[in-house]
Order: structure tokens, then sequence, then C-alpha cells
């Protein structure tokens, strides 16, 4: 996914949002009104032209920043009717995980130390 951008005014349209499918190296070429789109309007140019005739894509590679990456799907799971939850959870699991090994590792070092010392 990239804009062409700067080009002569066409109908209001000066940008062209252009999508590639990686399989058949298939293009769509969406005609885009001023400059540059943002987020969201990318992701219901997205959904508009590309979602309703080949579905979900799988990932979307582009070079624009994580702000405009995150609101983007942000955006696109909005359209599609899909509740994003991110949960803390699965980073407080890690932590637990990581302390969990810590310590088992330290418990270890310590009955080692002990069982050696004797």
């Amino acid at each position: 996914m990239d804009f062409t951008s700067d080009l002569p005014p066409s109908e209001q349209n000066e940008t062209i949002l252009v999508v590639v499918d990686r399989l058949t190296k298939m293009a769509t070429f969406i005609l885009c009104r001023g400059s540059r789109p943002n987020a969201p309007h990318t992701a219901r140019l997205i959904f508009d032209n590309i979602f309703r005739f080949y579905g979900l894509p799988i990932d979307i590679v582009s070079d624009r920043d994580s702000i405009f990456t995150s609101d983007f799907w942000h955006r696109l799971t909005e359209l599609l009717n899909i509740k994003l939850c991110i949960s803390p959870q699965l980073i407080i699991r890690k932590q637990m995980v990581r302390l969990s090994c810590q310590l088992s590792s330290g418990t270890v070092s310590q009955s080692l130390y002990k069982f050696l010392s004797r």
C-alpha cells in the first residue's frame, strides 16, 4: 500500500492509493481527494475498494509510521464491526512468567549451592 501524490488535480482527486496483492501482483488504483488521506480515510478506502472484493488482508506493508498504522487498523476494525480489545493482562502474564522463572532459577541455584556445600 502506497500513495502517489502531488498529481495534477482531476475532479478534485490529487492522490492515488496503490494497493498491490503480493500473491497475484495485481494492483488496484484508488483515486483520493486531497493531497494525502489520513488513517481513517485510508481505512474507509480499503474497506470500500479492497475488502468488498478480496476480503480482509492478512497483513499490509506500508512505509507509514506506527501511529498511522495503529489508527488505520483501529478504524478498519470499527468498519468491520470487530471489537478490538487490547488487554494489559498479556503484559502482566509475561511479567509473572519471567518472575517465576527467575524465582525458580534462584531456588534451583540455592538448592544446588546447599547440596554442593555439604
